[in-house]
């Protein structure tokens, strides 16, 4: 799902990259030991399953009169693939089941399904393997399973591996009693560079303990992941819990873990025979990763105004 590149030249390639100065021992490690502690913690997750709980919440949004949401999770990546399905249900005293969905993506393939609640199967919402489809996932749940080693749900080891990319600068920080250290990154053509901040905990295999974004298009508003950790498997932190906010004005979405499992899922599970469906997935070469992260950006903000001029701008920016 992602292309690797041994952690010698990833070493090689973040301290050509690094700009400017700040603590020179957090640069110094910044530069010998994140990226391949980055693939490392990548690597931990490349077989694993289980259980999740995601919900949003819109007290202080205009939208707040809609429905409120409770997705109960069950996800698993394997194979190269990787996949959730939620079962979808209301918020309140009464919570009522609206319907399954079923996200699954791989290298050049994906699909999308649901199932209303009382239907004998399920529908088809779209296959195909477009950047679109790996950023609906990203968007839906990838983001929160990658969390700890990612940001928007891109592996930190691809992220690094980006030509525009700079570390502009790292310093040590001290929360709660732990020393961790923030970095600091701008990421974009000179003109639209989106600025990145990582707090990573060199202790906990350079974790990630939040992120976060600002993009150029409205660098006053934030969008911030912050993760909160439970048990350790084989020396590798898990995430129990992430919070994303700053996407829109009083809108925040969680997601609480609440079951991990190592272990192998068959690989017919990742397709669509599975769920009663005819396989349609064909595979198709995929897309560079620029024009993922790019559309990205936008798509997560989700205002749509703004990702017809943010797409209008990189265009004429490549052109």
């Amino acid at each position: 799902m992602r292309c690797a590149m041994p952690a010698a030249v990833l070493t090689i390639l973040i301290g050509a990259i690094v700009t400017a100065s700040g603590g020179e021992a957090e640069l110094s490690r910044v530069k010998s030991e994140w990226p391949a502690a980055a693939r490392r913690l990548e690597e931990a997750f490349v077989q694993v399953r289980g259980t999740a709980r995601l919900w949003t919440d819109r007290t202080e949004s205009p939208r707040a009169s809609g429905k409120s949401f409770l997705d109960e999770a069950r996800f698993a990546l394997d194979h190269g693939m990787e996949k959730v399905e939620l079962a979808r249900f209301t918020r309140g005293s009464k919570p009522t089941k609206v319907a399954d969905y079923v996200y699954c993506v791989g290298e050049g393939t994906a699909f999308r399904i649901h199932r209303r609640d009382g239907a004998e199967g399920y529908e088809i919402e779209g296959v195909g393997a477009a950047p679109m489809d790996r950023i609906l996932y990203s968007a839906v749940f990838g983001r929160f399973i990658h969390a700890s080693h990612g940001v928007v749900g891109r592996p930190i080891s691809n992220f690094l591996e980006e030509p525009t990319l700079e570390i502009v600068g790292a310093e040590a920080v001290e929360r709660d009693g732990e020393n961790w250290i923030k970095v600091d990154c701008a990421i974009g053509f000179p003109e639209t560079k989106d600025r990145v901040s990582f707090v990573l905990a060199p202790e906990d295999g350079w974790a990630v303990q939040s992120c976060q974004i600002n993009y150029h298009y409205d660098p006053n508003r934030p969008i911030l992941y912050e993760i909160e950790y439970g048990a350790a498997h084989g020396g590798v932190p898990l995430p129990r819990y992430v919070k994303l906010s700053g996407e829109n004005p009083g809108v925040v979405n969680h997601c609480e873990f609440t079951g991990w499992e190592f272990a192998s899922t068959p690989i017919a599970e990742f397709n669509m025979t599975h769920y009663g469906l005819p396989d349609l997935v064909r595979a198709r070469k995929p897309r560079g990763t620029l024009a993922y992260w790019l559309v990205g950006f936008a798509v997560l903000v989700g205002i749509s105004a703004f990702v017809l001029r943010r797409a209008a701008s990189r265009r004429a920016t490549t052109a």
